[in-house]
């Protein structure tokens, strides 16, 4: 009860208009949508067609990049009037030392409601601008600053992938939550041409 109480009241309530964006592919957006009222549309952009993936209603929850820090890959429509409770990353954060447990609950219970990466995966529906290549290397990365000069030390991780678009790596990092000051940075990346021995 007290767990619940912690997410009501940290809970912020949002109207949308028919056709209103909610969420647009592409944001950096952290924050997990209940529904309350109405219908949403799910859809992405793929070489500048709108790709329809699913409806969302009443007593349904969104938000992909809640729980993993990412830009969002779908963009959320309101198809009717909408009303959304919003339960912002950075609130949820506040309270995780009371309630450890929460998380790993709250996780459990969306992934038991939300079904959009379930249907992106039935109806292959790759919502990726460019093909990705799976692609093993240790890297250097360095955060730059706009006149490409480095901020702070620089850090290792492991590439994942690589696409036109952009690339993806693994790192260790001791809080979750700081994965997301990572977002929307500008970062130089050095990627060796072969492992060394």
């Amino acid at each position: 009860a007290s767990e619940f109480s912690a997410i009501y009241h940290e809970l912020e309530e949002r109207t949308f208009a028919s056709e209103e964006i909610i969420v647009k592919q592409g944001d950096q957006n952290d924050e997990l949508f209940f529904i309350n009222q109405g219908s949403i549309k799910v859809s992405y952009s793929k070489d500048g067609r709108d790709i329809f993936v699913s409806t969302l209603i009443k007593g349904q929850i969104v938000g992909e990049n809640f729980f993993d820090a990412s830009f969002w890959t779908v963009t959320l429509t309101a198809l009717t009037p909408v009303n959304v409770s919003v339960l912002k990353s950075e609130s949820f954060h506040r309270w995780q030392e009371a309630y450890p447990g929460l998380e790993n609950k709250l996780w459990s219970f969306y992934n038991k409601c939300n079904t959009t990466c379930a249907l992106l995966q039935k109806k292959r529906l790759d919502r990726r601008e460019h093909e990705r290549i799976h692609l093993s290397r240790k890297i250097q990365v360095q955060l730059i600053d706009h006149n490409g000069k480095p901020i702070g030390r620089g850090f290792r991780g492991e590439l994942a992938d690589i696409s036109l678009g952009g690339l993806s790596y693994l790192i260790r990092i001791s809080k979750k939550e700081n994965t997301r000051l990572l977002l929307g940075r500008t970062m130089r990346i050095t990627i060796p041409i072969a492992d060394d021995p």
